[in-house]
């Protein structure tokens, strides 16, 4: 499987990072239940979860 990593460039970095904790901690009203609940990837010691969308989808949310 082969995974896309999708990079966001930001022109205020600060604002960005409020608005998208703001936006995702509705995440969870969103789906029934995270496929995986946030935690660290050891492979990229990043945090992450993953939810399904719609059309069944894993949708993987994780920190630069």
């Amino acid at each position: 499987m082969k995974r896309t990593w999708t990079i966001v460039g930001v022109a205020n970095v600060a604002a960005s990072l409020t608005w998208y904790q703001s936006a995702l901690n509705r995440a969870r009203t969103l789906v029934p239940q995270f496929e995986d609940e946030p935690h660290v990837n050891p492979s990229t010691a990043t945090r992450e979860f993953s939810v399904r969308d719609l059309d069944g989808y894993y949708v993987t949310i994780s920190e630069a």
